[in-house]
């Protein structure tokens, strides 16, 4: 315990305070998967595998590279299936929702319903971000990992926003509050 106290910390590992903390204690604060892949190419760790014989230089190198490569990978075709979702899935129902809300406004107003009319202008605002949204991913895929990351960061917090506005029977995938209850 004395000797690995500093490492041990019981709070949130994902937030600002762990930062500080972390800093506080003299520890690295590994963020991402790319940066943890570069321990393996730190000489300190290439020395201590040569020293009892496990993997050599040029095989902590090549082990790096193949990670990385297969990363790079992984976050591509999350991104496509990303794009993919919202763009053949999500879209549409949202589009058919909007289109509802369009003539639900017209009838409403007709008839001097409150409130229609600000659901169809967010609706019709949810359309347009993710449409934008779906946009930036696909251009994001014909870049590095950093970009695609941050657009499917940025396309989720779109759905997220639609998820909450769309009727539930119109919603075609599983609502973040349904699945908390699926047993």
């Amino acid at each position: 315990m004395k000797e690995h106290k500093r490492v041990i910390f019981n709070g949130n590992g994902y937030t600002d305070e762990w930062i500080a903390e972390a800093e506080r204690r003299g520890l690295p604060n590994i963020r991402t998967s790319v940066e943890a892949l570069k321990a393996l190419t730190k000489d300190e760790n290439i020395q201590l595998f040569e020293k009892y014989g496990v993997m050599n230089r040029r095989e902590m190198e090549s082990r790096y590279e193949i990670n990385v490569e297969d990363f790079h990978k992984r976050i591509h075709i999350e991104g496509e299936v990303c794009r993919d979702m919202a763009k053949n899935i999500i879209l549409p129902k949202v589009v058919e929702a909007y289109s509802s809300a369009l003539k639900t406004n017209e009838m409403a107003l007709n008839q001097g319903f409150p409130g229609v009319d600000a659901y169809v202008k967010s609706l019709g605002e949810g359309v347009k971000n993710l449409s934008a949204a779906i946009a930036t991913m696909e251009s994001s895929l014909e870049g590095e990992h950093e970009g695609i990351i941050e657009a499917m960061a940025d396309l989720r917090k779109v759905v997220d926003g639609l998820e909450k506005v769309v009727p539930d029977e119109m919603w075609p995938l599983p609502k973040y509050r349904e699945m908390l209850f699926i047993y």
